[in-house]
């Protein structure tokens, strides 16, 4: 039996140098200089599935919305209605428009907005945002994402509660009096909170906001193949097939041609 932790090795860099511990089960966990570990992983713990899952059907989406609404009606300050009311923005956003979790997080209002009235509410959105993905910067490629009613609709609700000062300002701030975002770590912990508060029993985590856009489109469209085809594009994704098991459908496939199959039945 190999033990937890089998090597470590250090990797010099021009802007710190972080250990990275080799675990016997294939995962790693980066430390900064401190110790502490860094914000890039979730740091799953080894008895936890790796594969998490999309919201899949609708009652798991107004599960997670009586949380959220919960949440904000029980808020006893003002700071912690402006944060019960932003993880359910990010929610809303995030099962949308389909983006990295990397790339919600980073999110500034200006993304969304064109111009604001006087008392810090939606004077007029844009029709689109041309984004440059953190994994497709070094490319220079950009994705044109589009804002679908429920977008607007819960941008509006938000900014009706706590209007906005500053396009400029991160739309999921970290805390009330700080100018940074959410980190990838926190919003992990909410999701999983939020979920397990609203009974999912699914594994759920950041991919999962991505993964219910993806699946969602590919439910709701007429021609699924043509939507599989455009999602493997809109994912990066090299094959149709990654993208039918990154949406949760190729098990639910598979469950299926076993499931219609049931030979020798007669002769029981």
């Amino acid at each position: 039996m190999m033990n937890l932790i089998d090597n470590y090795k250090i990797i010099n860099s021009e802007t710190d140098t972080s250990i990275i511990l080799l675990h016997s089960y294939g995962k790693t966990e980066k430390r900064k200089k401190d110790g502490n570990l860094k914000d890039t992983k979730c740091n799953k713990k080894e008895d936890e599935s790796s594969e998490v899952f999309a919201f899949n059907t609708e009652e798991k989406i107004k599960s997670m919305m009586e949380v959220f609404n919960k949440h904000i009606a029980e808020s006893r300050a003002n700071t912690m209605e402006k944060r019960a009311r932003r993880n359910k923005l990010v929610f809303l956003v995030g099962i949308n428009i389909g983006i990295r979790a990397g790339d919600l997080i980073k999110l500034k209002w200006n993304f969304f907005i064109e111009s604001l009235n006087s008392d810090g509410t939606v004077e007029k959105f844009k029709e689109y945002y041309d984004l440059k993905p953190e994994k497709q910067k070094k490319q220079n490629k950009f994705v044109r994402l589009h804002f679908n009613e429920t977008v607007r609709r819960a941008i509006n609700e938000y900014v009706e509660n706590f209007p906005i000062t500053n396009l400029e300002d991160y739309i999921f701030f970290a805390t009330d009096n700080s100018n940074e975002h959410i980190s990838y770590h926190a919003l992990y912990e909410m999701l999983k909170k939020t979920a397990k508060e609203a009974g999912i029993k699914e594994n759920i985590g950041t991919h999962s906001l991505r993964k219910t856009w993806g699946f969602w489109c590919w439910h709701k469209a007429m021609d699924k193949s043509k939507a599989l085809t455009i999602l493997q594009k809109c994912f990066n994704h090299s094959s149709v097939e990654t993208t039918l098991k990154y949406i949760g459908l190729l098990d639910s496939e598979i469950k299926e041609m076993y499931n219609s199959i049931e030979l020798g039945m007669e002769y029981i």
